[in-house]
């Protein structure tokens, strides 16, 4: 088992629970309440993060809403620069003012990821363009390309090791446009474009069968009635992590999650075996440094037994390990 600095960590803060845009593959929309993170008591949380005892490697700023709503980013990015190696925020683009993209930049932020689908208005109202009009689509995406440049622009002036990257979504409706974003972005200096593919996509269904991994597909159509991973499949998977040394899961310490609301979960999934308290009631690092976090860990580096019932039906880790896994016959 991976101990200590040797195990390293990523933070997401959740700073706003709301959103701008109604994208259409949006599955978290119904949980957003409004709130804002208290900015005091954040950097009260934060301000002992060096003496976790496991290596923070990187914190984002993502979550369930739209990080650049969250007035006070800049000034707590400054804060955390001295933390953290990679400190990031995902955004679908729409605020990234040349002005913020500046501002940003300059506190130390080094790693932007922009969610935009398509290479034209048509396409990407087919995916963010919620209760928008045809207009209101078009002037919106003309924005959020607008803005990409310009912050590829002021990356090369004010940190030229910052990472920009695109997330698009590829999908038979959005196909057409993805050869042509590739080219696009390389020529004003995006430096990757990542592809995601829907939960709901029966030619994701159809790759994920044929590779004899159906045992997915109801558990990632609906959260709610998801069941256990078949213990077979379970039992193989611990045999192939184990031989590489590897967790049973990329996401328990990767991908803390911190609320809105100051609730700290082990991973990007909210169960109650993943949920370590409040930061605003007790420090982060008393948290991450519990003995729940350990066993938790634990379970997924070498106590296989010890595995919570939410992580052995979780959609997110069984889908992330069909698709990486998948390859090899295990």
């Amino acid at each position: 088992m991976k101990t200590d600095k040797d195990f390293q960590l990523g933070i997401s803060i959740d700073p706003v629970s709301a959103c701008n845009l109604n994208c259409y593959f949006c599955t978290v929309s119904g949980s957003r309440d409004g709130s804002i993170v208290n900015t005091e008591k954040l950097l009260i949380a934060l301000e002992n993060i060096n003496d976790l005892r496991y290596h923070l490697k990187k914190v984002f700023f993502t979550g369930i809403g739209e990080p650049l709503l969250y007035k006070d980013l800049p000034d707590v990015t400054a804060k955390l620069k001295s933390k953290a190696a990679t400190i990031g925020t995902f955004t679908n683009g729409v605020l990234l003012t040349p002005d913020l993209s500046e501002k940003l930049l300059k506190s130390g932020m080094n790693a932007f990821m922009i969610s935009v689908t398509g290479l034209s208005p048509k396409i990407f109202s087919m995916f963010q363009g919620g209760n928008l009009t045809s207009s209101q689509a078009e002037k919106l995406y003309n924005t959020i390309q607008d803005n990409i440049k310009a912050l590829c622009e002021l990356r090369d002036k004010i940190n030229k090791d910052a990472l920009i990257r695109i997330s698009y979504i590829l999908t038979e409706d959005s196909k057409s446009d993805f050869f042509k974003s590739l080219s696009y972005y390389r020529e004003i200096g995006v430096n990757h474009v990542q592809t995601r593919v829907l939960l709901n996509s029966e030619h994701y269904y159809e790759q994920l069968e044929a590779n004899d991994i159906s045992f997915i597909k109801n558990s990632a159509q609906n959260k709610e009635e998801t069941t256990t991973i078949d213990k077979d499949y379970l039992s193989r998977l611990i045999t192939f992590v184990k031989d590489k040394g590897e967790s049973l899961c990329p996401f328990v310490g990767d991908s803390m999650q911190i609320t809105s609301h100051g609730d700290l979960y082990a991973c990007c999934e909210r169960y109650d075996e993943t949920f370590l308290g409040n930061v605003f009631t007790n420090s982060l690092v008393e948290l991450v440094n519990s003995e729940k976090f350990e066993k938790l860990v634990g379970s997924l580096h070498g106590n296989y037994d010890e595995i919570p019932n939410g992580c052995r039906k979780c959609a997110t880790a069984q889908s992330f390990l069909a698709i990486h896994y998948a390859k090899f016959e295990i």
